[in-house]
């Protein structure tokens, strides 16, 4: 038997120039991608933490609570 491991998007919302998250934390139902422009964040899903940025994207694994700041 044989994985399809294809990306099929459920949504997508685009901001600009988005200052701050909107909430401390956030719970996502599927996986997601933040795909930076410009500027960059602190993240924090699990155990996992670091910086995003331009050219770096984060994904955040579904039902794990994400923290993101400015």
């Amino acid at each position: 038997m044989r994985i399809n491991w294809s990306v099929h998007p459920v949504a997508y919302t685009y901001w600009e120039k988005k200052e701050q998250f909107l909430l401390e934390y956030d719970t996502y139902p599927v996986w997601t991608i933040f795909a930076v422009e410009q500027g960059q964040f602190a993240y924090r899903f699990g155990d996992h933490e670091g910086e995003a940025g331009w050219g770096i994207s984060s994904y955040v694994r579904r039902v794990r609570p994400f923290t993101g700041e400015r």
